[in-house]
């Protein structure tokens, strides 16, 4: 969305903070929080690099992982076809390996077991994947 500060090398450490203290406090504006998602659900983050589970464990996500999460959570309770899923990670869909899908899945899912928080996301054989909230 654009750039919020231009610090040139060797950054002064004085600039660096009064830079992240405003840049925070931007973010925490009204509009900001009204806007954010009920802590009580899976949710991405706010810049969408990070799965957060209802108890609030951040999940960070590759670009990968990112694109496939975000595609789950925009049908929740629904199916979500394999091929969907593909369509969102790859603009060539027939030389994507579908053993590349669940690799990721799998993938997802260990790291919310690490954050002690088991991804709440079904596979319905042959068919896809439901994100149950």
């Amino acid at each position: 969305l654009g750039a919020d500060a231009y610090l040139p090398k060797p950054v002064e450490v004085d600039l660096l903070a009064g830079t992240l203290r405003s840049l925070v406090r931007r973010l925490k504006t009204p509009d900001h929080e009204a806007t954010a998602p009920p802590a009580d659900r899976w949710h991405m983050d706010s810049d969408g690099w990070c799965l957060v589970s209802p108890k609030g464990a951040a999940i960070p996500l590759t670009k990968t992982e990112r694109r496939l999460v975000a595609r789950l959570l925009e049908s929740p309770g629904r199916l979500v076809r394999r091929e969907h899923l593909i369509e969102a990670l790859t603009t060539n869909v027939f030389e994507f390996d579908p053993h590349r899908l669940d690799a990721l899945i799998h993938r997802v899912r260990r790291k919310a077991e690490h954050c002690g928080a088991p991804l709440p996301l079904s596979l319905v054989h042959g068919e896809g994947y439901v994100f149950k909230e």
